[in-house]
């Protein structure tokens, strides 16, 4: 597939082998990246969090990454895992590399994702964001948000599926 400028990336679901790409993209995410996707300020992955984020079922928990396809490079990765409250919604984070954020990475792995989550039954994403990252505020608002909740300087959207999510 193409993103706005042409470009050809890949967007396919997440293997065990990609552990090495999982590192190269959080490598290449800045500090304040790091920080809105992970609420820490996270130095690196650990091998369990690596385990986590590639070996998942793709059903309950699925992850997908976007690769550039001249180069191989990763530049993002998204993914939702089932919440045990509401067996129909997952929460969801996506997470692009700096250098190719607002290229619409972010946009064409949300609607993979909300695809494959629809094929598994879901019918809707909690997406929790801080207030301050204003591009994953337009995402997931554009996705169907809506007005999200508030809670300090967290915002948590619910976002219906096949309504336009992504």
């Amino acid at each position: 597939m193409n993103l706005r400028d042409g470009t050809s990336i890949t967007v396919r679901p997440i293997v065990p082998e990609d552990k090495q790409l999982l590192v190269d993209v959080f490598g290449r995410l800045s500090e304040e990246s790091r920080y809105w996707r992970f609420f820490v300020n996270l130095r690196g992955l650990t091998p369990a969090m690596l385990v986590n984020f590639t070996e998942v079922d793709h059903s309950n928990h699925e992850a997908v990454i976007a690769i550039e396809s001249s180069s191989g490079q990763a530049l993002g990765v998204a993914r939702y895992g089932r919440l045990s409250e509401d067996p129909e919604a997952a929460e969801v984070a996506v997470a692009v590399i700096d250098a190719w954020h607002r290229r619409g990475v972010a946009r064409v792995l949300l609607a993979e994702l909300s695809a494959r989550a629809e094929h598994e039954g879901f019918r809707r994403f909690v997406a929790v964001v801080r207030a301050d990252n204003r591009a994953a505020v337009a995402l997931f608002a554009r996705a169907g948000g809506g007005e999200p909740r508030v809670a300090g300087s967290v915002l948590e959207y619910v976002i219906e599926l096949g309504q336009g999510s992504g």
